[in-house]
């Protein structure tokens, strides 16, 4: 629905995009800053089945850097 969309949105614009940026490409003043590991653009990274909806589920969009590991 469009209520999930926006809450969805909302929790990426803060918790996500400041690494990711608002495009997912990465384009973000924190992303710059970061000297040795980049955050992954997010638009190039294949997805992996059930692991949005595992990240939504599990609240894991506030815990830093869940989305990034592997």
């Amino acid at each position: 629905t469009k209520e999930l969309v926006a809450q969805g949105r909302k929790g990426y614009d803060t918790y996500c995009a400041t690494c990711h940026g608002f495009l997912a490409d990465s384009n973000a003043v924190v992303a710059r800053k970061f000297s040795q590991i980049k955050p992954p653009k997010l638009v190039d990274l294949r997805p992996v089945p059930g692991r949005v909806f595992a990240a939504a589920i599990s609240g894991s969009f506030s815990n830093s850097f869940t989305c990034c590991r592997t």
